[in-house]
C-alpha cells in the first residue's frame, strides 16, 4: 500500500510536466505532418510563409494568454520593459530559431518526413557535442549514454 501511496504521489507531483511533454509532443508531430502534407499534397512552395503566419499566430495567442493572465492574476506575470542588453542576448536566439525552423520546413520541400525525423533526432548528439568542445558541459558517461539511447531509438 505504501508503494502505490508513493507512485501516487510522484505522479501528482509530476502530472503538469507530463501534461507539458505531451502538450509538446503532440502539436509538434501535427504542425510536421500538416506541412509536409501541404507541401506534398497541395504542391505549396512557400515554406517561409507556413512560418510566418505560424509565428503570428504564436505571437497572437501568447499575448492573448498574457493580457488574461494579467487581468486575472497579475502577480505571476511580471510585466517589465526590455533592456538594451536583453535584447541584445534574446535577439540572437530569435534569430537562430527562426533559422532552425525555417530550415526544417524548407527542408520538408524534398526529404520526407522519416528522414527529416532521423535528422531531427540528431539534434541532441550534436548540442552535447559542441557543449563539450566549448566546455559549456562537462562530458559525462552517463550523459553520453543517455543521448546515444536517443539518437539511437530512432535511428
Amino acid at each position: 500500500m505504501e508503494f502505490i501511496q508513493k507512485q501516487l504521489d510522484l505522479w501528482k507531483k509530476n502530472r503538469l510536466a507530463v501534461f507539458l511533454a505531451i502538450a509538446y509532443v503532440f502539436p509538434s508531430i501535427g504542425i510536421t505532418l500538416y506541412n509536409k502534407w501541404l507541401i506534398s499534397v497541395h504542391h505549396y512552395k512557400f515554406p517561409v510563409t507556413m512560418i510566418i503566419f505560424s509565428f503570428l499566430f504564436n505571437f497572437i495567442l501568447s499575448g492573448t494568454i498574457r493580457l488574461i493572465g494579467s487581468l486575472t492574476a497579475s502577480s505571476w506575470i511580471p510585466v517589465h520593459k526590455l533592456q538594451r542588453s536583453q535584447l541584445c542576448t534574446l535577439l540572437p536566439i530569435g534569430v537562430l530559431s527562426g533559422l532552425e525552423i525555417g530550415s526544417s520546413v524548407a527542408a520538408l520541400l524534398t526529404l520526407s518526413v522519416s528522414f527529416h525525423t532521423m535528422i531531427s533526432s540528431s539534434k541532441p548528439a550534436c548540442i552535447l557535442l559542441f557543449a563539450v568542445l566549448l566546455k559549456l558541459q562537462p562530458c559525462k558517461l552517463w550523459l553520453v549514454a543517455v543521448i546515444s539511447m536517443v539518437v539511437g531509438g530512432v535511428l
